[in-house]
C-alpha cells in the first residue's frame, strides 16, 4: 500500500511518524550518547536506515530493497512545526493517493488551507 513516511532530526529530537502517527520520537538530550547519530541508529534498532533500503546483513551488497517505488523525496533546511508537517503530509497524501486523506483520529481536528503552486 500507500505510505506517508516523515523524518524530523533536530539539534534536540528525531522522530519518525508513519501516516501521520508518531512512531517513534527521542530526545538526545535525555541520552549518554556522544554523537545524534549513535543515538538514532541505537533507538532504530540499529536498521540503518537509507533512502530506499536497510541494511540487512544480507547478500553481497548488504541492503534490503524495499518493495514499490519511492513517489517523492522533500527535504527542508529546517524542521517544521506540527501545522506545517501535518499539510504537507496531507498534501503529499492526497497528490499520490488521489484522494484527501484524514490524519489519525488520534491527532485531534485540524483544518488548514494549502495554496496550489
Amino acid at each position: 500500500g500507500f505510505h506517508v513516511l516523515t523524518l524530523q532530526v533536530t539539534d534536540e529530537r528525531y522522530a519518525l511518524w508513519v501516516d501521520g502517527s508518531l512512531e517513534r520520537g527521542f530526545d538526545f538530550y535525555a541520552s549518554n550518547s556522544s554523537t545524534w547519530w549513535s543515538t538514532v541508529n541505537a533507538m532504530s534498532g540499529g536498521l540503518g536506515m537509507h533512502l530506499g533500503a536497510r541494511t540487512t546483513g544480507e547478500g553481497a551488497s548488504n541492503k534490503g530493497y524495499f518493495h514499490g517505488d519511492l513517489g517523492e523525496l522533500l527535504v527542508y533546511r529546517e524542521a517544521l512545526s506540527d501545522a506545517s508537517r501535518q499539510k504537507v503530509e496531507r498534501s503529499l497524501c492526497a497528490r499520490w493517493r488521489g484522494a484527501a486523506c484524514d490524519p489519525p483520529a488520534s491527532a485531534g481536528n485540524v483544518s488548514f488551507a494549502w495554496p496550489r503552486g
